[in-house]
């Protein structure tokens, strides 16, 4: 069972969150899912918020996979890599 999420930490995260150019709702969210990820893994929440900007979110294998554990199958999240060539767009989902 995980800790209740620290009210002060929550604005903390939700601030640095907004201050980075994600929207209120998104920031909502991820405030709430980082806070929890780091109450289940002992991760700082400073760390985590390391790899959030407003050009995308860029999470270690572990760290998706434990924001995974908190979402439901249909909704989980995936890692895309995108690269590019001379003419063309190639895109990997896994």
């Amino acid at each position: 069972m995980t800790q209740p999420v620290n009210k002060q930490h929550y604005e903390l995260v939700l601030g640095e969150l907004q201050s980075k150019g994600l929207s209120n709702a998104v920031a909502q969210v991820f405030a709430y899912e980082i806070l929890v990820i780091s109450n289940l893994t002992g991760q700082n929440y400073r760390s985590i918020l390391k790899s959030v900007s407003a050009a995308g979110i860029s999470f270690d294998k572990l760290t998706l996979e434990q924001l995974n554990l908190l979402r439901p199958s249909g909704n989980r999240l995936g890692a895309a890599t995108v690269s590019t060539t001379p003419s063309l767009v190639s895109r990997e989902i896994y």
